[in-house]
């Protein structure tokens, strides 16, 4: 768009693609805006204690893992369990399977106690990974993260305001609730449970 002046120059008005390209411009030389950074922490903050979690996961897993290795040792192949869960626990099963990295093998024929003793054992093992799981998630210090999110609450319309306006600051701002345990569940949950087979009877 173009206006005459009276001297007849012909003066360019600037568009809005042309502001945005300008603001792009300055995004690309000084960072992002003031206000975003609050809410940039506020993501690594939550980033950071999902992973120091899973650390701590990871660790408590290692019972699971063995059990299930032992499992598929006298087992060989899943096939031999299926009987002994749900669909559903069956699937989660096979999940663990291939997340441990643990090789089935062709079928050996084992005998059914030993098999149902592995079982017990598996059971066991993630029953205990569990309570053990929800006890760590339920003492997480959880406070540099709400830290950040309460920061981001108070100053974040602020900022936005000194940078946008007060209308368009406050346009789709939410606050940020505070990080509960069953935040870090929802990323880093238990593992499925399933019932302990009842042991043989001897004759």
């Amino acid at each position: 768009m173009v206006v005459h002046s009276s001297f007849s120059e012909i003066v360019p008005l600037p568009s809005h693609a042309d502001e945005r390209r300008a603001a792009m411009e300055v995004v690309a030389r000084l960072g992002a805006p003031a206000f975003l950074r609050p809410a940039k922490r506020v993501e690594t903050a939550f980033t950071d204690l999902i992973d120091r979690m899973r650390i701590r996961r990871d660790e408590l897993l290692k019972g699971v893992r063995l059990h299930l290795r032992l499992l598929l040792d006298v087992a060989s192949s899943l096939n031999v369990v299926r009987a002994h869960f749900t669909d559903e626990q069956f699937t989660a099963l096979s999940t663990l399977v291939a997340d441990f990295g643990v090789t089935e093998r062709p079928t050996t024929g084992a005998s059914s106690r030993r098999v149902r003793r592995g079982l017990r054992d598996l059971a066991a093992s993630v029953a205990r990974f569990n309570r053990r799981w929800l006890a760590c998630v339920a003492d997480a210090d959880l406070s540099e993260v709400n830290a950040e999110r309460d920061g981001y609450n108070r100053w974040y319309l602020l900022e936005k305001d000194c940078a946008v306006g007060v209308i368009r600051a406050r346009q789709g701002f939410q606050p940020l609730p505070p990080v509960s345990p069953a935040d870090v569940l929802r990323e880093l949950p238990p593992l499925p449970e399933f019932a302990l087979p009842a042991p043989e009877k001897s004759l």
